[in-house]
């Protein structure tokens, strides 16, 4: 009995099933296109995912996709800890991801912003360039968010933290360039924080930022016990992009949505303009859902 218990908990093991129904622990989320999402993976051990995708069959029922990645262009390590990704707008198929520049084995002293590329229904993604932003955030700490958009002919990019234990995150803001490399320039002013939802030791004031068609920004905050959970997701408007300056202005937390037993750490809106939630549950794995409507 006991042999037979031990056999069934390895077979149920997080992270031994690279495609399928099975949905990994999701770290970021951003949509690719219509029912399928381009996901991020906090891997850290050269087996671990790094990228994949979701999408939805006939039925509506997700499917995941591991997505194989070439050594960058600039460092030939693989990416440690990937913790946010955005679309960059008005380049389909062009997207942004992140190391959240924590202090781990291999990753120490680096926050690599990385350009990439892919497509639905491919099963690779195409790493186009990259640059350390860890001198322009080095007030952050464990960045778990970003936002990208643009002003004028320019992009713009926001990096948080995720305030670990904190009432807030930390967030700095920025130029970015991504042709002929990635390069990302802190604005003077343009840093700052955002109130989370939860309080405590455990609690991330920041786990993902979307920006919604309409200019909204949302945020979730989670809290994070431990790998056996339980965990709590609260999410919120928190503010909006000022098209006129260019740059987004927080406000108080506005909870929309609570989620007890889901760590919410990926926030999509598709093309309907329904609001997705991605969720890193770890020794759980993922799970990919739709909200309802807000009021």
């Amino acid at each position: 009995m006991v042999l037979l218990l031990a056999c069934m908990l390895a077979s149920c093991r997080v992270g031994t099933h690279r495609d399928g129904r099975y949905l990994p622990a999701i770290s970021g989320l951003t949509a690719l296109g219509p029912g399928c999402w381009l996901t991020v993976h906090d891997g850290r051990l050269p087996t671990e995912a790094r990228f994949g995708t979701v999408m939805l069959d006939v039925a509506r029922r997700p499917a995941y996709r591991e997505l194989a990645a070439d050594a960058l262009p600039v460092a030939s390590d693989r990416l440690i800890d990937i913790e946010a990704a955005a679309a960059v707008p008005g380049r389909n198929g062009e997207f942004l991801v992140l190391e959240s520049g924590a202090r781990l084995p291999g990753a120490a002293g680096r926050r690599r912003l990385v350009h990439a590329a892919v497509v639905a229904g491919a099963t690779h993604i195409d790493l186009r360039g990259t640059c350390d932003v860890l001198p322009s955030t080095t007030i952050l700490n464990n960045c778990e968010a970003m936002l990208c958009w643009q002003h004028g002919d320019s992009l713009r990019l926001l990096i948080a933290d995720r305030g670990q234990g904190s009432s807030s995150a930390n967030y700095v803001a920025g130029a970015l360039e991504l042709t002929p490399e990635c390069t990302f320039r802190a604005e003077p002013g343009a840093s700052g924080s955002l109130a989370g939802t939860l309080t405590g030791d455990r609690a991330r004031a920041c786990a993902d930022l979307l920006l919604a068609a309409d200019d909204t920004i949302w945020s979730t905050s989670t809290v994070d016990p431990g790998t056996a959970g339980p965990f709590r997701s609260v999410i919120s408007r928190v503010g909006r992009l000022d098209r006129t300056s260019g740059w987004p202005v927080f406000h108080a937390p506005e909870p929309i949505h609570h989620l007890d037993g889901f760590k919410v750490e990926g926030l999509a809106q598709d093309a309907a303009g329904r609001i997705w939630i991605a969720v890193d549950d770890e020794d759980f794995g993922g799970a990919l859902r739709p909200l309802p409507p807000a009021n």
